[in-house]
């Protein structure tokens, strides 16, 4: 099976220039590029440069993976974009990292698990979202890769991590928290177990409470902001709104955490038990529903096997023990097993000296009285 390995790069804020594009182009003779995105594949072969230095100077986003188990995500942000405070707690060595390249800060996410020997197609678009949740103050998926490196570590590393601040809203995931997750493989029962300390997520602030606090800056900081507006600033939106954000109802901060790896795995553990028992009553309660829809026609259900076992083909008979399995479950769920192993018996005699049906019946251990 050969290696395989794909890069992506996607911008947020801004199109790349047509001299830009071409000096992306120039990168790989396997790469293909938009004014918005870069893509190349590898196989038995890689990226003759850095993704990160590539990342800091054309784009915003960067994913990576590789067949052998290395998945990769990258966000770059220019410098004091972040609340980098908040970003700290949940930096893990080498699997969760803040950077800086040039001018920009760089955010990584780098997980190494088992092989997956099939060619991946990318899901940056899914995913490049989060960089714009990051600047808004919702740092779910820090969290979530916080919890993702925590799996990976061995006993004696993670007793040693304390937990982060959990973040509000891990109870009730955006669908591109949910990429997040499953682009990483993070077991949903360990988010499970998480959330159970994650308040319920912010509202969102208003149009209104916007209007009141755009009143409170002075006429020359308004024009400031229009003119830099005009001038095509990037990422004047995300200046303006933490400017903003002194005025309005600030969005719930993360808070409590400090609980033991162990407290969490034992959460994760009872919720995958939880959810085990409701898949089971769910299965149980589908299951009853399906016997009771053949009580409904259980004679036409026998002469059905009959005609099955009277043809000659061995699919015939195949499906004629399937409608007997489920008739003998029917007898179970009525407690009439007694008339059903009677009727079993007139049929084994009818066919007794038919091997390769008698062998089917023994198989699907239909047998009367058992």
């Amino acid at each position: 099976m050969s290696e395989y390995q794909y890069y992506e790069w996607q911008t947020v804020d801004r199109l790349l220039t047509g001299a830009e594009q071409d000096a992306v182009s120039q990168l790989s003779s396997h790469i293909d590029v938009t004014a918005s995105q870069a893509v190349v594949t590898y196989d038995w072969s890689d990226f003759k440069h850095d993704p990160r230095k590539v990342l800091a100077r054309y784009f915003d986003a960067h994913l990576y993976f590789a067949n052998w188990g290395t998945r990769i995500l990258m966000f770059r942000f220019p410098a004091g974009w972040l609340d980098e405070a908040l970003v700290a707690p949940c930096l893990v060595e080498d699997m969760i990292q803040l950077s800086t390249e040039g001018k920009s800060r760089i955010l990584e996410f780098s997980f190494e698990e088992e092989p997956e020997w099939d060619n991946f197609e990318g899901e940056l678009s899914g995913l490049v979202g989060l960089r714009n949740d990051l600047l808004g103050g919702d740092y779910r998926c820090l969290y979530l890769g916080w919890l993702k490196a925590l799996s990976l570590l061995s006993k004696v590393e993670q007793n040693g991590l304390e937990e982060p601040p959990v973040p509000a809203g891990l109870a009730k995931l955006t669908p591109a928290l949910r990429h997040f997750a499953d682009f990483f493989h993070l077991d949903p029962h360990l988010i499970k177990s998480a959330a159970a300390a994650s308040p319920a997520q912010a509202a969102t602030v208003s149009d209104a409470a916007l209007r009141k606090a755009i009143r409170t800056l002075t006429r020359a900081e308004g024009d400031d902001y229009l003119l830099r507006l005009l001038q095509g600033e990037t990422g004047l939106s995300h200046t303006l709104r933490r400017r903003l954000q002194s005025e309005v109802k600030a969005p719930l901060r993360p808070a409590g955490g400090g609980r033991t790896a162990e407290e969490l795995f034992s959460g994760a553990r009872r919720a995958k038990r939880q959810d085990a028992e409701r898949k089971a009553a769910e299965a149980e309660k589908r299951r009853i529903a399906a016997l009771e829809k053949l009580a409904q026609k259980e004679e036409q259900t026998w002469q059905t096997v009959e005609a099955q076992l009277a043809e000659r083909h061995w699919t015939y008979h195949a499906k004629a023990i399937e409608q007997l399995q489920q008739l003998r479950d029917l007898a179970d769920h009525r407690k009439t097993r007694a008339d059903f192993n009677r009727r079993l018996k007139t049929l084994r005699e009818r066919h007794k000296e038919r091997a390769s049906i008698m062998k089917r019946l023994a198989e699907a251990r239909l047998v009367s009285g058992v």
